[in-house]
């Protein structure tokens, strides 16, 4: 008890005395006056050259989750404003104040009140979020008052980069594997040093039978999402006993700095697709000693959905089966509702004139087209949308995606729509269904392979594209399964994720599930 008190005395004693009221509460200090405007500087012993790009003020309503993190919350981003710098020598400040741009309100209609503050520079060349990168600069979150009508010329709130985002740790056990490898394409694309990596989980019983070969499942993860969520997308596949049985589960990092590199060759991002086929893929197979082609399957969700997709209709031998689930446009007729081929397409409006929404829960809109866009024009490279134009799109003359619609109107480019034809799954299929002189065509590398689901209530409108893809495949001959579940949303649906564990199960030569849902290995 001594010892407690004479703690407490040492605590206090060391407490500002403005800390502490007449009758020894605690007191918060209290705030300056309210600023219109922020002062960055880096800290010199992190940024030692002169600085070029983006940086960032980011205004949140408690330290915890720290602003930053909530910058690229779709559905609740954090008060962000964003400023374009250049030449930047360290540990000069950077005024950041009305004329920089700002989501989701405007610089001047932020409401006057305290906040929590915090400063992003962004560095990181090959992440998509700001202030998440490795590399990336970023000051203590630390609570301010802010007023955009305070007096222009009144002293600015200071925020001191001291803080740098680290390389997160990939934590391996027995049965979770890291892959990463130096990409020699990628490397040649980018002119630097570019590397790649999977995370594998492996089936029980695989270090016990070492002569074995597995079948694999190459298992995509939706936009946002790395190879650190094979955990939750390994659920997927596991049995009852949360453990995996009857395939090596491979999930591949997409991401790119321009967002999701959706495994496609691409003018602005480089060989993704021919990366995966030729370096990753075989270099898991080898350490691993998966089935290979034979006995590969490929799955994933939204971005991840069409991934899978793509990639069996490009590289058809590769694969023995896809298992698509809620796909992101897979016929640009439908893309999220807007015809991109279409005379006076417009992604803000539709032919009404009507608002488009870009989101929606049950018959509620979550987010519409417009301010999405708005939020990605202050974010920078790296959102949903503008990670679509640096897949599907040429390169423009600036040596960037060249954008498929004016942001201010939402006015389609009509060229560069039809730039995007090569990446639009329903037309590929449709021009490559008949082989040339005799050659096999789609028709027959993808027989029994295709297996997509749709879900009649996606949350992101991507149930028409589909729908219009079953429609083109039925025409074609085709005995490709293309499933919109009534009443789902934007998930895994479970009659696809039942069959593809059947079509596993049958790959391994496996018995039925026991009576407590566990399935022995096969032989």
């Amino acid at each position: 008890m001594l010892r407690v008190l004479a703690l407490l005395v040492a605590i206090i004693a060391v407490l500002p005395v403005s800390a502490l009221s007449q009758d020894g509460a605690h007191i918060a200090p209290a705030l300056p006056p309210a600023g219109a405007k922020f002062r960055l500087v880096m800290d010199e012993h992190l940024q030692r050259v002169p600085y070029s790009g983006r940086v960032y003020v980011v205004l949140g309503r408690a330290a915890r989750p720290e602003p930053r993190q909530q910058m690229t919350n779709w559905f609740a981003p954090a008060q962000t404003l964003a400023l374009d710098v250049s030449g930047i020598v360290p540990g000069a400040p950077i005024e950041v104040g009305g004329t920089v741009m700002s989501f989701p309100l405007p610089f001047a209609a932020i409401k006057p009140g305290t906040y929590w503050a915090q400063a992003v520079v962004r560095r990181a060349v090959d992440h998509p979020s700001p202030g998440q990168g490795p590399g990336d600069l970023y000051s203590k979150p630390v609570e301010v008052r802010f007023d955009p009508g305070a007096a222009a010329d009144g002293s600015a709130i200071e925020l001191r980069l001291t803080e740098q985002v680290g390389q997160d740790a990939f934590t391996e056990s027995e049965d979770v594997r890291l892959v990463e490898v130096r990409s020699e394409l990628l490397s040649a694309f980018h002119g630097r040093d570019y590397r790649v990596r999977a995370s594998v989980c492996l089936p029980s019983g695989w270090a016990d039978e070492p002569e074995r070969r597995w079948p694999s499942v190459v298992m995509i993860s939706g936009f946002g999402g790395t190879h650190r969520d094979i955990r939750p997308l390994s659920r997927v596949v596991a049995d009852k006993d949360g453990k995996i049985h009857d395939c090596v589960l491979i999930c591949p990092d997409p991401t790119c700095g321009t967002g999701h590199s959706v495994f496609a060759d691409s003018a602005n991002n480089g060989p993704w697709g021919k990366m995966l086929i030729e370096e990753l893929l075989p270099e898991v197979d080898r350490r691993f000693r998966t089935g290979g082609p034979v006995t590969r399957h490929v799955s994933g969700i939204s971005s991840g959905g069409w991934s899978s997709l793509w990639l069996t209709v490009k590289y058809p031998e590769q694969f023995a089966a896809c298992w698509s689930h809620v796909p992101d446009p897979v016929d640009f007729r439908d893309f999220q509702r807007i015809d991109l081929y279409a005379q006076g397409a417009n992604m803000y409006t539709d032919d009404a004139g009507a608002r488009r929404p870009l989101a929606r829960n049950g018959g509620q809109t979550m987010i519409w087209y417009d301010d999405f866009c708005g939020m990605e024009q202050v974010l920078g490279r790296g959102g949903q949308i503008g990670s679509f134009e640096a897949v599907f799109g040429p390169r423009g003359a600036d040596g960037q995606p060249r954008p498929l619609f004016d942001r201010d109107t939402g006015a389609v480019d009509a060229a560069t729509a039809k730039a995007w034809e090569p990446y639009d799954i329903r037309l590929v299929i449709e021009r490559g269904w008949r082989g040339k002189e005799g050659a096999d065509g789609l028709a027959e590398q993808l027989a029994g392979k295709l297996h997509v689901y749709a879900g009649e209530q996606d949350n992101f409108f991507l149930e028409g594209a589909a729908r219009r893809l079953g429609a083109s495949l039925r025409a074609l001959g085709s005995d490709a399964e293309v499933v919109v579940v009534e009443g789902m949303g934007h998930a895994f649906s479970p009659e696809g994720v039942a069959k593809m564990r059947a079509a596993l199960r049958a790959a391994n030569g496996a018995t039925e599930p026991q009576p407590d849902g566990s399935i022995p290995a096969g032989k």
